[in-house]
């Protein structure tokens, strides 16, 4: 089983720029229930949310987890992992970094984070001053093939506390190479009418 976070493509048109005053730190923020997060491509939408983990259904009716903003969970197959990490990740501020042993059934896999730098974005229809946080998920064990690896780069964006842009690459296995990902298209919150932005 194959665990990717939320993956990205970074728009071509897009605008970047760097700040002489930093974000402040970012704190973790649970979405409530009812948010729903439109991508180019895909919709999730909030059904639960506590602690570390937030669940979403996507538009097929599937349901998945997200622990710590950034780890997907597949439901049916629970990850076993120390949340407490999380604490030295959050809130977000250039510098910060973690590392996190995760395992699913036999399988066992590392995660580092890095929060790298901050960016300006521009997608297809709004403007993000955003966190660059660099995520490398390995594979430890290759019981089944060669070891996988995917590098993915998340751009949070505090203004709507949740990922504007991301991008998966796998950098190795037998797809490396192979680039996927979205962009954040609008937010319908639960308790408003309006779609943001």
């Amino acid at each position: 089983m194959v665990l990717v976070a939320l993956g990205a493509v970074a728009a071509s048109g897009g605008c970047e720029k760097y700040f002489p005053t930093p974000l402040p730190p970012a704190p973790y923020v649970n979405s409530p229930v009812g948010t729903v997060f439109r991508y180019q491509g895909f919709t999730n939408r909030v059904v639960s949310s506590k602690g570390w983990v937030t669940r979403f259904v996507d538009d097929s009716g599937r349901a998945v987890n997200r622990i710590g903003g950034f780890i997907t969970e597949d439901p049916a197959h629970p990850l076993s992992l120390d949340t407490t990490k999380f604490n030295a990740l959050w809130p977000l501020k250039v510098g910060n970094e973690i590392t996190i042993p995760v395992s699913v059934g036999a399988e066992r896999w590392s995660w580092h984070f890095k929060v790298s730098g901050e960016q300006q974005i521009q997608t297809a229809d709004a403007v993000y001053r955003t966190f660059v946080i660099e995520a490398m998920q390995s594979r430890l064990d290759s019981a089944d093939g060669p070891p996988v690896a995917f590098a993915n780069t998340l751009n949070y964006a505090p203004d709507v506390k949740t990922v504007a842009r991301f991008q998966t690459t796998i950098v190795s296995g037998k797809d490396a190479g192979r680039s996927f990902g979205s962009e954040l298209r609008s937010i319908f919150h639960p308790d408003s009418l309006l779609l943001k932005p």
